[in-house]
């Protein structure tokens, strides 16, 4: 039986490689809009656990969208303006702890993309940093 965890498991980690590496759609970011478009990043989260992969931000009417393809998961989120960041909540869909929820606070300089993570339930701020991917 254990062994259908583990294949599950591997099974899960290649799907979510082979999204991060298939070449999707890249949203072209605005003149005037730092925040879209993709960026890879890199992160560590409240807990210490290391990820990578990529996050798609995409302006919408009245917020931003945010998707996440990290190591082993998809995130989803939606985000406001509030000042110089971009401040939203997160729910993970897919993955090994699907449900999970948070918040992310980004904020781009010199096209760096530094974020704060929270995860719900979990004390302490995890750090993502990117870079453009356009």
């Amino acid at each position: 039986m254990r062994w259908v965890a583990v294949a599950a498991s591997v099974i899960a980690g290649v799907v979510v490689v082979a999204l991060a590496v298939t070449p999707n759609a890249t949203p072209t970011p605005a003149d005037d809009d730092e925040y879209t478009g993709r960026w890879i990043i890199e992160g560590t989260d409240p807990r210490g656990v290391e990820y990578a992969g990529s996050l798609v931000i995409e302006a919408e009417e009245d917020a931003y969208s945010l998707r996440w393809i990290v190591t082993g998961s998809l995130r989803q989120g939606t985000a406001d303006e509030e000042g110089d960041e971009l401040v939203g909540e997160w729910v993970q869909s897919e993955g090994i702890e699907t449900g999970l929820t948070g918040t992310a606070r980004i904020r781009v300089d010199d096209d760096v993309l530094t974020s704060t993570v929270t995860v719900d339930g979990v004390p302490g701020e995890g750090l993502e940093t990117g870079t453009a991917a356009r």
